[in-house]
């Protein structure tokens, strides 16, 4: 996978927010079709 380390404008009309998790989100990935985004987060308790 290439990852590009040069900024990129995103313009507002790119953008849509995507809700469901309480916390920072750590990995995203589209399905081979484009029709899914899955997402991973972590969570920390302590017992």
């Amino acid at each position: 996978m290439d990852v590009s380390t040069t900024p990129h404008e995103i313009f507002s009309a790119d953008v849509t927010v995507l809700e469901g998790h309480s916390s920072e989100v750590f990995a995203c990935a589209w399905s081979p079709a484009g029709s899914l985004l899955a997402s991973g987060w972590v969570i920390c308790s302590i017992v």
